[in-house]
């Protein structure tokens, strides 16, 4: 019986340890409220010092966060502690002050937020790159980016691990919005965000060059952008360029005049339920590529392209909604409806070699394509090829593709090869 009883008191004192425990850990996450540091939303003061000041004595696991209200950023804050979580509430906006040019100062991307640690999350806060108040117009160069990881710009870029930027906005964005810049990163995620350029808070009628990325990520693994809502794309919506492993762009929503996703030496990637419109004149609302003339090209390879939905404007013209360009090997595109207005762009998808080294003259398309139930209206060619014998005999497999109100449905240019067609159907 006293045996028993001693069993039972041990029990019980394990199940306080370890209910006790968890609370005492919670307490460790501390919450800092940056109006009781002297933080005050609704000044034209600039909280830049005094932010950066709390968040250099944050301890890992430390919550900071920023109420509702407007506050001024003359310059850029850094985040180099691990597990640090930087939140707003549903109405904290952060605006730029243009008073600095940081582009030009470091002669590089500088992002009003920069992440250069682990475990760091950012959520709930609205940034304004308030550039329409630059004095500045489409073609000047940009004064600051929004949320940046990476550091590049401190001196040496720094690799970062298991970060989260979900629930932001960044307003006027003619810098990078959101980007892993000149670094690598793991188990990064971009989510629910909302991003939108100067060419809509600017109210423009057209932009024709400059303007940089909605979402982009230099290098890394784990890659996840899903459930964002992107507006007026000056240049790539998202991208991905070379050697990202394991990325998923899922259930965005594109509007651009001139951007796409872009996907550039990426091995295992999904593109899936991406919603895209083309406003102004522009190349491709997707793209699969490579980058020419770098020391290690990475080309692509295990991609899946899937029921995405691309809409080209009345008066717009595309090359190809979709452009397979150098695209690499073991791609799938897959389910995908693509509509055009009206029959003015030249491709609903084009497959083309890419010259990826100019001193060697070497051409690089890719192998084992299939092109399958694609949905595909309005275009002068359904499909279109522009492939030579600069490029070893690609693998392609077209079949049961829905090509409508077309000039034609597969247009063979410059392509010597024989492709594996299901003519036989009525709609491919």
């Amino acid at each position: 019986m006293k045996v028993l009883q001693k069993n039972t008191l041990a029990c019980l004192l394990i199940c306080m340890y370890i209910l006790v425990l968890p609370c005492c850990y919670a307490q460790k996450q501390a919450l800092t409220d940056v109006s009781k540091k002297g933080i005050v939303p609704g000044t034209n003061a600039d909280i830049t010092p005094q932010l950066q000041d709390i968040i250099n004595k944050a301890e890992p696991g430390s919550v900071i966060y920023l109420p509702g209200g407007k506050y001024m950023m003359d310059g850029p804050v850094n985040i180099k502690t691990n597990n640090i979580t930087l939140k707003g509430d549903t109405n904290t906006v952060l605006v730029f002050t243009n008073k600095t040019d940081y582009y030009k100062q470091y002669n590089q991307r500088v992002g009003m937020i920069n992440i250069g640690a682990n475990n760091i999350v950012i959520e709930n806060l609205y940034l304004d790159q308030n550039f329409r108040g630059s004095g500045r117009k489409c073609g000047d160069m940009p004064l600051i980016a929004g949320i940046l990881s990476g550091c590049s710009y401190l001196g040496k870029s720094i690799k970062t691990n298991n970060n989260t930027i979900r629930n932001c906005t960044v307003y006027d964005y003619y810098g990078d919005a959101i980007s892993v810049f000149h670094a690598s990163t793991t188990n990064y995620t971009v989510t629910n965000c909302h991003l939108v350029s100067s060419f809509i808070a600017g109210n423009w009628n057209t932009c024709a060059h400059k303007g940089e990325q909605g979402i982009s990520v230099a290098s890394g693994s784990g890659i996840r952008i899903t459930g964002n809502s992107i507006e007026g794309a000056l240049d790539d919506a998202i991208a991905t360029h070379g050697n990202c492993v394991d990325v998923t762009i899922s259930n965005n929503t594109v509007s651009t005049i001139r951007g796409r996703i872009l996907i550039d030496g990426v091995t295992n990637g999904t593109i899936k339920n991406n919603t895209i419109e083309y406003l102004r004149n522009g190349w491709a609302a997707i793209m699969l590529t490579m980058s020419p003339d770098t020391k290690k090209p990475s080309a692509s390879s295990n991609l899946q392209v899937e029921d995405n939905t691309i809409h080209i404007h009345k008066g717009v013209t595309v090359a190809a909604a979709i452009m397979l360009y150098a695209p690499g090997t073991n791609v799938i595109i897959k389910g995908n409806t693509i509509n055009a207005d009206d029959p003015q762009s030249a491709a609903g998808i084009q497959l083309a070699e890419r010259l990826i080294n100019k001193t060697t003259k070497t051409y690089y398309f890719g192998d084992k394509l299939t092109i399958t139930n694609n949905n595909i209206n309005n275009f002068n060619s359904g499909i279109k090829f522009n492939i030579t014998g600069k490029v070893k005999e690609p693998g392609v497999d077209i079949t049961d593709n829905n090509i409508t109100n077309h000039k034609e449905k597969i247009t063979r240019e410059t392509s010597p090869f024989i492709l594996k067609l299901q003519d036989n159907t009525e709609n491919n």
